[in-house]
């Protein structure tokens, strides 16, 4: 039923989701054509970095537990797999295993100085900022 509700499982209130969270999308779009030494780019980075967490903690504090609420034990169970084998082919089987390869190119966009020459390992510590 458009614009209405409907009950859960476990007969709570179920329907749209909160809305309103603007895309971070044109963000994303014009930092592409952005120098990324201009104050431009870091202040439009530092807008999708802000579009992006409001959207991660809206989606936290409301929508996945009205998901929970609202779905059958089953259907999670096949959202919940569903995740997990997108992840894995998207970040592998283990995301926080980056390769020296991904960390040399994640430290060339951080302008590392001399990333090119730096072990996996102090790649890593370097853009943990480990001192």
């Amino acid at each position: 039923m458009p614009g209405g509700s409907r009950r859960g499982r476990r007969g709570r209130r179920c329907g749209a989701q909160p809305g309103g969270t603007r895309s971070g999308r044109g963000d994303l779009e014009r930092l592409k054509t952005l120098d990324h030494h201009s104050e431009e780019f870091h202040s439009t980075l530092a807008e999708l970095i802000d579009a992006i967490t409001h959207h991660v903690e809206e989606e936290e504090s409301k929508v996945l537990p009205g998901t929970r609420r609202c779905l059958a034990a089953d259907r999670l169970q096949q959202l919940g797999e569903a995740f997990i084998a997108s992840r894995a082919e998207h970040m592998g089987d283990r995301p926080g295993e980056a390769t020296r390869e991904e960390l040399l190119q994640q430290a060339e966009n951080a302008d590392v100085e001399g990333a090119s020459s730096k072990t996996k390992e102090e790649l890593t510590m370097e853009l943990r900022g480990d001192d």
